[in-house]
């Protein structure tokens, strides 16, 4: 496994350390719709949260990690995942972790997301 991968899947597994603590059940990981992979699908009570987990090396990089297609991607998958769940609310995320700091935060594609 590479060192990237490596990094990528401690994020994740930080991400949903932290998230079912909140009470976020997992719903997928990893979980590919057509072409597109998801990192992550929460759930809790009716609402569904699809979180790509970004692994940053400092905060200084933050500004630079989204774009367009990213934001679209995402943008696209939210709408596979809701088909399944059609009653539900559904807020789309970045979840940033500051590498080998334990550092975590979530943002609703440029809006802060609190929990």
């Amino acid at each position: 496994m590479s060192l990237a991968m490596d990094r990528g899947e401690r994020s994740e597994q930080f991400v949903i350390q932290y998230l079912q603590e909140k009470s976020w059940h997992l719903l997928f990981h990893r979980k590919k719709f057509f072409q597109i992979e998801v990192d992550l699908v929460f759930a809790r009570a009716d609402q569904i949260l699809i979180l790509e987990v970004k692994t940053l090396s400092s905060i200084d990089f933050l500004e630079h990690r989204i774009n367009s297609k990213q934001k679209r991607r995402l943008e696209f998958a939210a709408s596979l995942v809701g088909g399944k769940f059609p009653k539900c609310e559904f807020t789309l995320a970045y979840a940033y972790v500051i590498a080998m700091k334990d550092i975590l935060f979530f943002s609703s594609l440029g809006d802060p997301l609190g929990f």
